[in-house]
């Protein structure tokens, strides 16, 4: 988000941010996008309104799609600036 000049400034930083990275990586994250904001949301009633827990293989799942985020969004910036290459792999 930062390397194509966005910055979240709204008061809603976390939606923004999924927001923005669906859209930067496009269609074919879309699918590991929406899962993400579906954890965002899951955290979001955790720590703001004590509702459910999260259990381990929503957990594993979770960890799984940030990875796969990351590994693109770490693409992405490879492709704008190839000295800045984070093994994440």
């Amino acid at each position: 988000m930062y390397a194509n000049g966005y910055l979240p400034c709204d008061g809603q930083q976390h939606v923004t941010v999924v927001k923005i990275t669906g859209k930067l990586l496009g269609q074919e994250m879309t699918n590991v996008i929406s899962k993400f904001n579906l954890m965002r949301k899951a955290r979001n009633k955790f720590l703001y309104e004590s509702i459910g827990t999260n259990n381990p293989t929503e957990v594993d799942l979770a960890l799984k799609n940030a990875k796969k985020i990351l590994i693109r969004i770490n693409d992405e910036i490879l492709k704008l600036n190839p000295q800045t290459n984070i093994d994440l792999k």
